[in-house]
This record gives C-alpha cells, structure tokens and sequence, in this order.
C-alpha cells in the first residue's frame, strides 16, 4: 500500500522543506513509494498559483518530465544548498535548466548534458536572457533580410524528402532555410531557427497526432470527425504551405515567451549546456545551434555537483530521434546517415546487429542480469538490448558517482516498462544499478501521468506509462 501527504497537508502553503520532512517521515515507516501529485501542490502550497509557464513550451518535444518536479526539488534546501551546483545529464529540452533558473533559491551554476542536438537547441534558446531592445532590433533586421522573393535554395541531402514534403513545400524551406544560413550566428538567430524547426514538421505530410513520423491519412479517422476534417485540411494546405508567414507566426509566438524571462523570479545565473553524452561527461562550449566545439573540452571536475536531477532514458527507448528526423535533417543539425548512427548509439536504442548479441555480459546488478537471463529464453535480441541498456546506465552511474559531491544527491524521475510482456518497475533497477557507487535511496515518490507528449506505445510491449517514479538517492 503505497503513503501519501494528506491534501490537507498539501494545501497548507508551507513550502517545500516542512512537506519534504513529513514525506521522508512517511516513506521510513512504510518504506513504499509516497503518492505526491506534484502539480497540485506546487500550485497550491508552493508556487502561488504560478500560472506562466515562461518558455517551457516554446518547442514540442516528446517525454518532457512535468515541470512542477524540479521545482518542488531545487527548493528543498536539504537537497540542494543555496549557491549548489546542478547538473542534468540527460537535459533533454530544458525542463530542469529552466526551473532553475527560475528557482527562488540561488543557483551557482545549473549545467545540461544531452546527445540530441535539437534538444540542446531548444534548451539553450529557452533559457537564454537576451534585452529586449537588442532582441526587437536585430529581429527586424533578421526577418526583414529573409522574404519569399528570393530564388536560391539550401535542400538537404534527404532520400525521402519527397515522400514527406510537397514540391512547393520542398522549394520553399529550402529558399528560407538559405536565407537563415546567411544570418550571423548569435542568439537571435539561433531563436529564429529554433522557430523554424517547429514549422518543418507542420508543413509536412505527416501525421500530426504521432511523434514518429508517419503518412498522414485522413482514413484513419472517423469521417465526420474533427479530425478527419482536420487532417484533410492540413493535407491541402501542406501541398502549397505558407512557409514564411508561418515562420514570422511562430518567431512572434516564441519571442513573447522569450520576454516573459525577463519578469521572471530571479535572475541566477545562466543554465550552460556543456556536454553530450552522460557515460562521459565533459566540459565543452556550444555554439551556434547546439553544435560542440569539442577540440579543448574536458571531464568535468570530480565531486563538483550538489544535485542531480535527470529523467533516463528508458529501457525500450523512446524514439526521440527518429521524431524529430525531419527537422534535425532541415536543420542541418544531423544528415540522414548520421541519424541512423546516432539512433544506434543512444542510451535505449532499439538496434541490434548480430556482433553485439555477442557481447552480453554480467552488469554487476543481480536483478538486471536476471532480467537478461529471462529475456535470452524468449529474445535474444530483445536481452541483447535490455544488457545495452544496463550496461549504458551503469556507465552512466559510474559518471554520476565521480561528479556529485560526498552527501550529494541524484534524483531520477522515471516511468516503468513492459519487456516482453513482463511489467518491469525500472525505478529497482536503476537503483540496484546505483547501489554499486554507494548511492542509496533516501525516498522514492510516485506521481499519475496525466499527458505529457508521452508515446503511448513501443517495441517488445512497451506498454502505455500511467505513473511517473521520483527517486532520489544520496551518495554517502
């Protein structure tokens, strides 16, 4: 039977401390995981009714962790001093570096690390301050230099663009994208290109409604539905699209939510995404949209964090880049080969070749190794990735142990999985997996999902995800 906080005891606006005590308190005597809906209490004891979001919506990006969990947790001060350090390496778009920078608590520094380039784009965009004299200055030039006028075009390499975009849908980015290539790489470029990534997507043939892209067809849906009116409309619009109305749209759209920053709470100082791979993490400068310039990076200094705050990835993979392959093609971020690569070599993967099925080896969990076990009887491709997997995560455990400091902590929120049929509660594995490094757990909270841009289905039955695990561990 899992614990929870009474809603009485959420609504009172004590803050974050006294409600943080009164849970650790219940979880030693039950030792189950506490029922915590945070979005209930941060808007109820905490946040005041905080209703802006600030940028955390200025680009779609699927699994986003629910922004009223870092929130709780960057203002627990017995997790995270004032004037703590703050690292979430699998940053994603930026929900946590956002939230602290928003924090009521000072941060000395908040860093990200995150292998997706598009995801670092977005991060850096979303939580970068610019002046708004500077910012409506160089956006006037910037949009008034970029018009439908103009005939040379920049077309990525891309097998099926066809197969995705219409030919005016095709000619018209590629003039736009031209015209953005010429623009000077600073932070108000990087917006607009930001702005235009969310529009690649909207003018395509794919299916809004799924996050891998697939053809869209208005079949599929009831006719006389809403969406069957819908998907029909889209399909006759994406065939001649308005690209650069669409675009100045949505840079309006974003720079609105870039200005809500400037009211924020607090200005901390400003979230740097400085790697992007968790199994090593490094210290690096990022440039123009989300790129490392990697030639003098170095490992970050050893027992230099206070706090951890990351959301894994899991372990039959969301397929976050092949979401999102249209637009890193569009941007140049990735080519269509470097796709492929990077959908082989992220931490989840789906993809197995016959050499690694191999190369399946003890983990150093005994619960993990006994899950691979299991799954060899059924799968062997199936064990070969779940042993992938583990063996990644343990990488990245080893990473997390050498950067946090003695007492620190690292949260992981997590949802669980089906592997072959089989309910797997991920949250014991990851913390068998950190018992190894001498993390132990100090709590572990459960929160019902309520939609966040989740897929609801993946491979080997994956399964639909209904509840999120906060688990936070200490190093001692």
């Amino acid at each position: 039977m899992k614990c929870s906080l009474p809603d009485k005891e959420l609504s009172e606006p004590t803050g974050s401390n006294s409600s943080w005590t009164e849970l650790l308190r219940k979880y030693s005597v039950s030792r189950k995981p506490c029922g915590l809906n945070f979005r209930f209490f941060m808007r109820r004891a905490v946040s005041n009714g905080r209703a802006d979001s600030y940028t955390h919506f200025i680009h779609s990006y699927p699994g986003k962790i629910l922004r009223h969990i870092p929130s709780f947790l960057l203002n627990i001060a017995n997790l995270c001093p004032e004037e703590g350090v703050v690292l979430d390496p699998f940053c994603g778009s930026g929900t946590v570096l956002l939230e602290s920078l928003l924090s009521r608590k000072q941060k000395s520094g908040t860093f990200g690390v995150e292998i997706n380039p598009l995801g670092r784009l977005v991060s850096k965009v979303k939580t970068t301050l610019i002046e708004v004299e500077v910012l409506d200055q160089k956006l006037g030039d910037y949009l008034g230099f970029i018009n439908d006028k103009a005939t040379k075009a920049s077309i990525p390499e891309y097998s099926k663009m066809g197969f995705w975009f219409s030919k005016p849908a095709i000619e018209k980015l590629g003039v736009t994208r031209h015209q953005l290539e010429c623009l000077p790489a600073d932070d108000v470029s990087d917006l607009i290109w930001l702005s235009f990534s969310s529009i690649v997507r909207k003018v395509s043939l794919a299916d809004p409604y799924v996050p891998p892209p697939i053809k869209l067809k208005p079949s599929k849906f009831p006719q006389d539905s809403a969406r069957f009116y819908k998907a029909k409309e889209l399909l006759q619009r994406n065939q001649d699209p308005p690209v650069l109305e669409m675009l100045n749209k949505e840079v309006a759209k974003n720079v609105e939510k870039l200005k809500t920053l400037q009211g924020a709470p607090k200005a901390n100082s400003r979230p740097e995404i400085i790697w992007k791979d968790a199994r090593e993490i490094r210290i690096g400068r990022m440039g123009y949209k989300g790129r490392f310039q990697e030639g003098n990076a170095k490992l970050l200094d050893g027992k230099s964090i206070d706090l951890i705050i990351t959301s894994p990835p899991y372990l039959s993979a969301q397929k976050y880049i092949r979401s999102q392959k249209l637009q890193l093609i569009w941007l140049g971020l990735l080519t269509e080969s470097e796709v492929r690569v990077m959908e082989r070599e992220i931490i989840g993967s789906e993809h197995t070749s016959a050499k690694e099925l191999s190369t399946i080896a003890e983990t150093g969990s005994r619960k993990a190794d006994d899950l691979i076990e299991w799954a060899k009887r059924k799968s062997p491709e199936v064990a070969c990735r779940t042993y992938k997997y583990f063996h990644n995560m343990t990488k990245a455990m080893h990473e997390f142990h050498r950067v946090l400091k003695d007492g620190g902590h690292l949260v992981m929120i997590l949802g669980n999985n089906r592997l072959l049929g089989r309910p797997i509660r991920t949250y014991r594995y990851l913390i068998d997996l950190a018992d190894q490094y001498s993390m132990k757990p100090k709590i572990v909270l459960r929160d019902k999902i309520r939609g966040r841009g989740m897929f609801t289905t993946r491979n080997d039955s994956g399964g639909l995800i209904t509840d999120e695990y906060v688990v936070v561990l200490e190093k001692v």
